[in-house]
């Protein structure tokens, strides 16, 4: 039994960190707040159930479709993929023009602090440089 329960808990959480799953989840939530604004209203359950098949029943405005496949199915699939597929696009490229931002920001305050900028292969025969004074630092102190 135990296994049991530790198989259907993994199989759980296999599906509830799937990205696909958690935006398709809150984007559905999102489009359709009236649904729940609908279930905590304060009317009685046999109401909210005629006014929630009455939501869904509704046409809306994609494709002309009933709110259950526009509101319900198509538009939440389509901002799942946008979050999914698009949205790390935007991000990276967002993230590579900040990085370049901040470096060229960076080159002028060292140029303009009178500071000589390394070229890659400069900065590498400086720490082979340090790393080769440490060296004979700790072969005097041994010594010693």
């Amino acid at each position: 039994m135990s296994d049991f329960v530790d198989s259907f808990k993994l199989f759980l959480l296999e599906r509830l960190s799937n990205p696909l799953i958690n935006s398709f989840a809150l984007s559905w939530c999102i489009v359709n707040y009236q649904f729940f604004m609908i279930l905590i209203s304060g009317d009685d359950v046999v109401v909210k159930f005629i006014m929630i098949e009455d939501y869904f029943a509704q046409t809306s405005w994609v494709f002309g479709w009933s709110k259950f496949w526009g509101y319900g199915i198509t538009l939440p699939i389509c901002t799942m993929i946008t979050y999914v597929y698009a949205l790390p696009f935007v991000s990276w490229r967002l993230l590579r023009i900040h990085y370049d931002m901040t470096r060229k920001l960076k080159d002028e305050i060292n140029t303009s602090l009178g500071k000589t900028l390394l070229t890659n292969q400069q900065a590498g025969e400086a720490n082979k440089l340090i790393r080769d004074r440490e060296s004979q630092i700790e072969k005097l102190t041994r010594a010693c």
